[in-house]
């Protein structure tokens, strides 16, 4: 199985069922998920970053995350964007 950016466009919830889906369905097979979105290949197998059309890194999550390269810095980017910033408390009055 091939996907190319399958949850693209996608609202979180919707996201989160298509790659439950896509676990559930490749069970036991092969499959390529081409993903810019670092948490859609969070628990792959093998994880390979490409850089200027060749692999710059390859390995799990955690081994990619330890070695510190960009996996890891791209990985902590896209995590600190989901994470909501605190607001300035509002003077009412």
């Amino acid at each position: 199985m091939i996907l190319d950016e399958p949850s693209s466009g996608l609202d979180p919830e919707a996201e989160h069922e298509v790659h439950a889906q896509m676990r559930l369905h490749r069970s036991g097979g092969t499959s390529l998920l081409i993903s810019h979105r670092l948490s859609a290949v969070r628990d792959a197998g093998l994880i390979a970053i490409l850089d200027g059309g060749r692999v710059a890194e390859l390995g799990t999550h955690e081994t990619l995350l330890a070695a510190g390269g960009h996996y890891a810095r791209l990985f902590r980017l896209q995590a600190a964007g989901y994470q909501e910033a605190p607001r300035p408390s509002e003077d009412i009055g």
